[in-house]
């Protein structure tokens, strides 16, 4: 996938979950210039938000992101799985995890490397 000049990528309501994770990192390598990332309720799984978490939060061409993951239902794992991600981000400057069932143990992870 080559270069895109896109800065605000709203995929909100558009059904991610057949896409297969790897491609989703492909997408957050390929968006450069990416500031907003809209992904709310895409019914995507653990995976999928960790990896396009991961590549867009990860990528040092991308100075600022705001990430919008709510309402994926991505639950305990995922809140455990995207802390583990988190604590690396260099550059996220808004995360939104509303409605995704994070649970304690979800929200406890995320409060020690996001806070």
């Amino acid at each position: 996938m080559g270069q895109l000049n896109l800065e605000y990528l709203d995929l909100t309501g558009v059904k991610l979950s057949s896409v297969p994770p790897e491609h989703l990192t492909d997408l957050g390598t390929a968006l450069k210039k990416l500031r907003v990332l809209r992904l709310s309720n895409c019914g995507m799984s653990v995976d999928s938000a960790v990896q396009i978490t991961a590549s867009t939060t990860g990528n040092p061409e991308i100075p600022s992101l705001a990430l919008d993951l709510s309402s994926n239902d991505l639950g305990t794992k995922g809140g455990v799985a995207l802390a583990a991600v988190l604590k690396r981000a260099t550059n996220l400057t808004n995360l939104n995890l509303a409605s995704n069932s994070l649970r304690s143990k979800g929200r406890f992870h995320l409060n020690i490397y996001v806070i």
